[in-house]
C-alpha cells in the first residue's frame, strides 16, 4: 500500500483458512499517514474477512510494529499470546442471536465463550459490542435508529456514495467522519445508528438508502465552534454551516463504522416496506424508525445481485 505521495507505507499478506482470515505478514512503516492508514487498513481486513465468509481476523505475523499494535488495541482486537483478533459476527438479530455467534467465531480459534449480551442492552452496552463485533447488528436493544437525509454531493465525499472521482484523503482514510446539520428541533440521540438516505439527483436517479453508520456523539453549538472543533472531519466549509444553522445554531453527527449497501434500497422499495412495518412517510428532517423497519432495510440494502437473481 502506498501513501499519496507514492511512498510504500504498508504490506499484508492473507490466508484464508475455514473460517479464520489469517494475517502472517502486517507491517505499517513510520510515515506521517501511518495512523490514519493503519486504522483503515485493520478495518480493511475485517472487511476482507466478511468477503471471504470468515468469522476471525487473526493477526498472525510475530513481529508486529509496536506502533501497529497500539492502533490494534484501540480497533478492538484482543491480544492473545502472540496473536491479535477481532470478530466479525455478520450477524442482525437479538442479543441471544448475536452473542451465540461471536461464541462460534471465538471458538475457532479457541477463545472459549463471548460475553453475553443481555436481552434489552442499553445503547451504551449495543452501541460497544456492535463496535467489537462489527458488522453484528443487535435489534433488541435500546440502540436507537434514525433515517437522515443527505445530498450526493456531500454524500460522495463523506461516505464515498455515489463514487467520487477525488476524495479527501483523511475522509478516504479515516475511521470517523463528521455530518453537519440545523441544531433545532432533532429527534436525534447518540449513541445510535443512522440510515442514510440519499435524495434524488439528475446523476445518482432517483432516492434511496445507501447505508448505515453508529452515530457517536452530537455537539450543539456555533457554526464557528463547531467548524473549529470538526471541520476537518467532515465536507462542509464554514458557510455551508452557516447555512445549515438554524438562529445561529447547528449540530455535529459524530459517526464511525459506515457500511455501504451494495444494493441501495430504492424509494419504492421502502414504501413497501414501510406499509408492512410502519414508519416515516417522509425522510426530510432526521426521523427515528423502528428496530424492525431498521432491519428490513439493512437485510435488503445486503442483497447481492446474485441474492436477487436466486430469490
Amino acid at each position: 500500500m502506498t501513501a499519496p505521495d507514492g511512498e510504500s507505507v504498508a504490506c499484508y499478506a492473507l490466508i484464508a483458512a475455514g473460517s479464520v482470515l489469517q494475517v502472517p505478514l502486517l507491517r505499517l512503516a513510520d510515515h506521517p499517514i501511518a495512523p490514519t492508514l493503519g486504522r483503515q487498513l485493520l478495518w480493511h481486513l475485517r472487511e476482507q474477512a466478511r468477503t471471504r465468509g470468515c468469522s476471525v481476523v487473526d493477526l498472525a505475523d510475530p513481529y508486529l510494529p509496536v506502533h501497529l499494535q497500539s492502533i490494534a488495541r484501540h480497533e478492538h482486537y484482543q491480544h492473545v499470546k502472540d496473536h491479535w483478533y477481532a470478530l466479525v459476527v455478520d450477524r442482525i438479530g437479538s442479543a441471544a442471536e448475536v452473542s451465540a455467534a461471536a461464541t462460534h467465531a471465538y471458538q475457532h480459534v479457541g477463545l472459549g465463550n463471548a460475553p453475553l449480551i443481555p436481552a434489552g442492552a442499553d445503547a451504551a452496552l449495543a452501541h460497544h459490542y456492535e463496535r467489537v463485533w462489527w458488522p453484528a447488528k443487535i435489534t433488541d436493544s435500546a440502540l436507537p435508529h434514525f433515517a437522515v437525509a443527505i445530498k450526493p454531493t456531500w454524500s460522495a465525499e463523506l461516505i464515498g456514495a455515489p463514487a467520487p472521482l477525488h476524495r479527501r484523503t483523511e475522509l478516504a482514510f479515516g475511521r470517523e467522519q463528521v455530518y453537519f446539520r440545523s441544531g433545532r428541533n432533532s429527534t436525534l440521540s447518540a449513541p445510535g445508528r443512522i440510515l442514510w438516505y440519499m435524495s434524488s439527483g439528475h446523476r445518482t436517479g432517483p432516492a434511496s438508502f445507501i447505508g448505515t453508520s453508529l452515530l457517536d456523539g452530537i455537539t450543539t453549538g456555533t457554526p464557528e465552534e463547531l467548524f473549529a472543533a470538526y471541520g476537518h472531519y467532515g465536507v462542509f466549509t464554514l458557510a455551508n454551516i452557516e447555512d445549515a444553522a438554524r438562529d445561529g445554531i447547528a449540530q455535529a453527527l459524530q459517526l464511525s463504522d459506515t457500511e455501504l449497501f451494495p444494493n441501495p434500497v430504492l424509494r419504492k422499495n421502502y414504501d413497501q416496506l414501510q406499509r408492512t412495518h410502519g414508519g416515516p412517510r417522509a425522510v426530510q428532517a432526521p426521523v427515528k424508525v423502528s428496530a424492525e423497519l431498521f432491519t428490513a432495510i439493512y437485510q435488503l440494502g445486503q442483497r447481492t445481485a446474485s441474492d436477487v437473481h436466486v430469490s
